[in-house]
């Protein structure tokens, strides 16, 4: 196993703008998914809760890793953010100049901003007024690089939220800085 771990690292670090690869104790996963829990409950951009699935995911995984990334790391291909209320996804950060280009010249009614298109005609009122609180998903990735690694089984990434990124930081004994941050990676031996 810790020739497995090594040669993961190894392939990690040499993603363009990964820094520092460093593997995760059970206690610094337990604590990582409390501080992720505690950020759950705050509004998110005023929209609702929050729920990051691909922390939780790379924590479930056998090893789970936190890596230091710059402005030159690419993040894997997939919407980093979605917004759901009442199961229909209402807004989403997208990755594909196409698709948003293609929904911009749809006859939808929705608001683009940058790369995040919100589906005006899925808003429900009562999302806005009442009902049910929309949920702001951080959905786990694909890292497919690492897929191809023997022994490595069903890679993730996720993102942590700004209280688990300080905490990450902590842990790797770094400055916490805007130059930087950090994300984690989770795979099962078979």
């Amino acid at each position: 196993m810790d020739e497995m771990v090594d040669r993961f690292k190894s392939e990690l670090g040499d993603v363009e703008g990964v820094g520092v690869v460093r593997v995760l104790s059970d206690d610094e996963k337990e604590r990582l998914a409390e501080v992720e829990k505690e950020a759950e409950g705050n509004v998110i951009m005023g929209l609702g809760r929050g729920d990051n699935q691909g922390v939780k995911e790379a924590l479930a995984r056998d090893c789970t890793v936190v890596f230091t990334t710059d402005k030159d790391f690419r993040w894997p291909e997939g919407s980093n953010v979605v917004i759901k209320h009442e199961g229909e996804v209402i807004g989403e950060e997208l990755d594909s100049e196409e698709e948003i280009k293609r929904l911009k010249e749809s006859d939808r009614d929705l608001s683009v901003s940058g790369s995040f298109v919100l589906y005006k005609d899925k808003l429900s009122k009562k999302a806005l007024h009442g009902g049910e609180e929309p949920v702001v998903l951080f959905p786990p990735k694909r890292f497919k690089r690492l897929e191809s690694l023997e022994g490595c089984f069903d890679p993730v990434f996720g993102s942590p939220s700004p209280p688990a990124d300080t905490y990450l930081k902590k842990v790797l004994g770094m400055e916490d800085d805007k130059e930087h941050g950090t994300a984690i990676a989770g795979f099962d031996f078979s």
